[in-house]
């Protein structure tokens, strides 16, 4: 059974909920216990809000009902494991940083696994199998995991242009072929050239998947098979940039071997040849 992560939910999300679905939240995050005792008329009595704020709530941080919300608060009210990812301080120990930030890399993935919806993933997949050619786009940061995706796919036989300039992007996809896709990497899911891109795929009738952090940001909402990350605490010295870009990286690889399992044969014959080619370049 998959224990979702309530808390790290509400924080991914937190800025974007009401007035009134804050107080729910921060009641939720106090007192986890308390709430799965509780009707959803209960909570809604004990947080000022009507019993149809609870329910939009729940909707907000991806749960179906309020007894979804309390079946995961309940598997995770025992979990003892540190809640908080770390930044490193002043003169701190190489052994103490190694430490930090194995828990911060494990601690988004982890988390990122247990959120990612394994339907959207089986659509991904099936997108990218029909798809003639892919072209997978980011920016800053994002760069590096559109570029990962495209050498990864491009050795098992998948055709996929990675372009990190928007200009020659939009110019690209006026002539896409038919069940082309199109791959928006972007943390926040809001920026000027993802925002761009999204509509200019819409418009060329070019399917989209958007990789962005959880919550309703423009790709979450917009992208046709959205796939969310978890929002890690941000921290002074932004060593959860790092931890995004491991959640990132794991949604790439899922992808990866979910396509892999399903084409094993095509997919372990290319990768056989394409190692040869290598070997044989080395060898000259």
């Amino acid at each position: 059974m998959i224990v979702i992560n309530v808390k790290r939910r509400i924080e991914s999300i937190y800025e974007e909920l009401t007035k009134s679905e804050k107080k729910i939240a921060d009641f939720v995050l106090i007192s986890p216990e308390e709430v799965t005792l509780m009707t959803t008329s209960d909570l809604a009595k004990k947080t000022d809000a009507s019993p149809a704020t609870v329910t939009r709530f729940c909707k907000s941080i991806g749960m179906d009902s309020f007894a979804q919300l309390k079946v995961a608060l309940a598997s995770g009210i025992n979990k003892t494991e540190p809640t908080e990812f770390s930044d490193i301080e002043a003169n701190e120990k190489v052994e103490s940083i190694k430490k930090k930030l194995l828990y911060n890399a494990h601690q988004s993935m982890a988390d990122t696994t247990k959120h990612l919806d394994d339907t959207q993933i089986e659509k991904a997949v099936h997108s990218i199998e029909k798809a003639p050619i892919i072209y997978a786009f980011g920016i800053g940061a994002s760069w590096l995991v559109a570029e990962n995706f495209m050498q990864k796919f491009n050795r098992i036989g998948k055709s996929v242009v990675a372009i990190s300039d928007i200009h020659i992007m939009l110019a690209t996809l006026v002539s896409a072929p038919k069940d082309a896709i199109i791959l928006l990497v972007s943390n926040s899911g809001n920026t000027k050239e993802i925002i761009n891109l999204e509509t200019s795929a819409k418009k060329h009738n070019i399917k989209s998947i958007g990789i962005s952090q959880f919550g309703t940001n423009y790709l979450a909402k917009n992208a046709d098979i959205p796939l969310h990350t978890v929002k890690p605490k941000e921290a002074e010295l932004r060593s959860a940039a790092t931890s995004s870009l491991h959640a990132q990286f794991m949604v790439i690889d899922i992808l990866f071997f979910s396509y892999a399992t399903k084409n094993y044969s095509e997919v372990y014959s290319t990768i056989e040849v394409s190692r040869k080619e290598v070997k044989d370049y080395n060898n000259i």
